[in-house]
């Protein structure tokens, strides 16, 4: 993990990030959604987002903005939801002036981590984020909760936006996403709420600072793909787009086992290096909650993927309740064999 830097890991992301947005605007052109005015929104939001990694400095953050308000027209025009654009417009808004006013007036720092938060709807300041993934379009909802929040957390990293504050945040969001998620009755602010807890743990890495730029870096690679699995699939399952569900809730669950950090899944390579380096540090305390953390995330998204299978049918949903039993048994032996092996 130490290999990757800020430097190294620009050209793979920027490439990532390109594959991620150019497969979300087939997705919407597959399902219709797409015109040729709205493809020029979804083209600008992809330059912002590449060049929030490629760039540096001001023009980082420039890029990430017109990513940002390219992502707002989209829930404009392409979503015919004026008043979750309006909310998000408001939001972004308002996180850019507290950017600024941080930059600019001495003794006013902490706006820019209230700012960049707010950028991200990261708990408590997820209500736009709740509302833009839960009344947009899957392709639309893919793009922000994947693309977005990957060239947003990139531009923190790379720009040092960097507070202690982000481990306690994190995992409080880590905890309130799981925990929103379980008591939603809808699949997509189901999914949106997990993907709310996803980037609360990729906010605890880039608390610790420089030491663990690389850890952060690797579980945003892991969150691109998993957040934009989650929102493409939950949607085609949700409007029985594709009579594949074994296959398209397989590959659900997979996404959001990578989110939660579960063993075999991109999630875990990075999420398990932040284990072990809160217990070298003997952070036994941050390990325990962190641990917990990724249970309840563990246990949402198997609750998704329950919800799921019960909308298709009861043949589909059986031994599901045995899985969730044995999935959190195997959760709490992991962390028995961390404490083991540390």
């Amino acid at each position: 993990m130490e290999a990757v830097t800020i430097e190294s890991a620009r050209i793979p992301l920027a490439l990532a990030l390109a594959f991620a947005s150019i497969f979300s605007l087939q997705f919407s052109i597959w399902k219709k959604r797409a015109t040729s005015f709205r493809t020029i929104f979804y083209a600008v939001l992809f330059a912002g987002v590449i060049g929030s990694v490629l760039l540096r400095g001001i023009y980082s953050v420039a890029s990430m903005e017109l990513a940002v308000y390219s992502a707002g027209f989209l829930l404009y025009f392409a979503n015919g939801n004026k008043k979750t654009a309006l909310l998000y417009f408001a939001s972004q808004a308002l996180a850019t002036a507290m950017i600024i006013l941080g930059v600019v007036l001495p003794g006013f720092t902490p706006l820019v981590f209230i700012g960049f938060l707010l950028k991200l709807g990261a708990f408590p300041l997820h209500l736009w984020f709740r509302s833009a993934l839960e009344n947009s379009t899957v392709g639309t909802a893919a793009i922000i909760s994947a693309s977005l929040s990957t060239s947003i957390l990139f531009t923190m990293i790379s720009n040092s936006i960097v507070s202690e504050s982000f481990i306690a945040i994190g995992l409080i969001g880590a905890f309130a996403g799981a925990i929103l998620a379980l008591g939603s009755k809808r699949v997509r602010e189901k999914t949106a709420y997990i993907a709310m807890a996803g980037t609360g743990l990729a906010l605890i890495p880039i608390g610790f600072g420089g030491d663990l730029f690389g850890i952060a870096i690797a579980f945003i690679f892991s969150l691109l793909f998993a957040k934009q699995a989650l929102f493409i699939l939950a949607g085609l399952v949700e409007e029985k787009a594709s009579s594949n569900f074994g296959i398209n809730s397989a590959a659900l669950l997979a996404a959001s086992f990578s989110i939660a950090g579960l063993p075999l899944t991109a999630g875990f390579i990075s999420l398990h290096e932040l284990l072990f380096h809160a217990a070298k540090l003997e952070l036994f305390n941050f390990f325990g909650i962190l641990l917990a953390a990724l249970l309840f995330v563990f246990y949402a998204c198997l609750s998704s993927y329950k919800q799921l299978a019960e909308s298709e049918g009861e043949s589909n949903a059986r031994g599901i309740e045995s899985m969730l039993a044995l999935s959190t048994i195997s959760m709490i032996a992991l962390g028995l064999v961390f404490w083991v092996i540390m």
